[in-house]
């Protein structure tokens, strides 16, 4: 009977086969999943996924969050990163930018067909050089008058205009010439006297410059 007894007790193998189990069961022992697409979010723990997990190219641009990536995210771009035509004015940085080479042409034109030019003003008055309209004499009381503020020989007039005309003087013309380059003004002097009055012209110098341009 005793041996009968005996031959029920499990054997050490059997012993731990159940305790193996046991483990598996209660989590001592992590086991495969079955299937595809069965690994959640809530399956791996937070700051465990690495580079070398991720494969290359795997990331698109749909998986990032936008507004999220900041200069540090981001390696020196070259040109060919940038779309043509999609940079403006306010993307760049003013100080960065280098002095722009000279032009040896603009608009298809040689430098040299180009002139340096400065304006400068002449001013005349009435009591130094103003004429009777119809006869180039005098100003004199009751007359029809011009005065005039000419530009030196070859230069261009701009524009002009009078000024600091005295009562009883009235203004009929005020415009310019191109050539001679002078700024005419006609006026009446319905006074008793001469009458005070001021052209000014602003002309542009046309000389040729005196060294190459560059």
């Amino acid at each position: 009977m005793f041996s009968k007894l005996r031959a029920r007790v499990p054997s050490h193998t059997t012993v731990a086969a159940y305790l193996s189990l046991f483990l598996v069961v209660t989590g001592g022992t992590a086991f495969a999943l079955s299937g595809s697409n069965t690994v959640f979010s809530d399956d791996i723990t937070n700051g465990q996924v690495k580079n070398s997990d991720v494969g290359a190219n795997a990331i698109g641009g749909g998986k990032v969050g936008n507004d999220s990536l900041t200069g540090a995210d981001v390696r020196a771009l070259a040109g060919g990163d940038v779309n043509d035509n999609s940079l403006t004015g306010l993307d760049v940085a003013e100080s960065s930018l280098g002095k722009v080479p000279d032009a040896d042409k603009v608009d298809g034109l040689d430098s040299g067909e180009f002139k340096r030019s400065s304006a400068y003003t002449v001013a005349r008055r009435s009591l130094s050089g103003a004429k009777d309209y119809d006869t180039d004499g005098a100003c004199e009381a009751n007359k029809r008058c011009y005065l005039e503020a000419a530009c030196d020989a070859g230069d261009r007039i701009d524009t002009g205009g009078y000024y600091g005309t005295t009562i009883g003087t009235t203004v009929t013309e005020s415009y310019p010439e191109a050539a001679p380059p002078t700024w005419t003004v006609v006026y009446q002097n319905d006074g008793s006297a001469e009458a005070d009055m001021h052209v000014r012209a602003i002309c542009i110098d046309q000389a040729p410059p005196t060294h190459s341009p560059g």
